[in-house]
């Protein structure tokens, strides 16, 4: 404590930020390693979901209110826009299942910090979420 009272404040402002960035970084990358796990129940619950992408992303315009980042809704379930109905629930999926799936997972997402999660998964991503515990980050093209 002595040697915190003898820093001058730019020194103590720099430790803090430190400090910060040192548990932000430890918060990101332990998301990484155990995100996919958070879904291992949803996975269980609907058997006939192999997997699920949705992007993240800063928005490069927002009609002039402050860009950020975000974690948006899941777009594609086993590889397929989840607009595209009959190819899902053409004996894959129930619209009702797909539908209380797609919920679950959001639930999850937006429950987690976004500056954590960018940390974690970078910006700009698409992340797939597969039935084998695994997690692939792509680049996303957005407007």
């Amino acid at each position: 404590k002595l040697k915190y009272i003898k820093m001058t404040v730019k020194e103590k402002i720099e430790k803090l930020q430190k400090e910060y960035l040192d548990i932000k970084s430890k918060y990101s990358k332990e998301l990484s390693e155990k995100y996919v796990y958070l879904f291992e129940e949803i996975f269980q619950k609907y058997p006939e979901l192999k997997s699920f992408s949705f992007p993240a992303y800063t928005p490069y315009f927002n009609d002039g209110d402050e860009c950020v980042f975000n974690v948006y809704n899941v777009d594609t379930i086993n590889g397929i826009d989840i607009y595209d109905y009959d190819e899902l629930t053409n004996g894959l999926f129930s619209e009702g299942a797909m539908k209380n799936a797609i919920e679950e997972i959001d639930a999850i997402n937006y429950k987690l910090d976004s500056s954590i999660f960018q940390a974690a998964f970078g910006d700009h991503s698409l992340i797939t979420v597969r039935r084998n515990m695994t997690v692939d980050i792509d680049d996303y093209e957005h407007d």
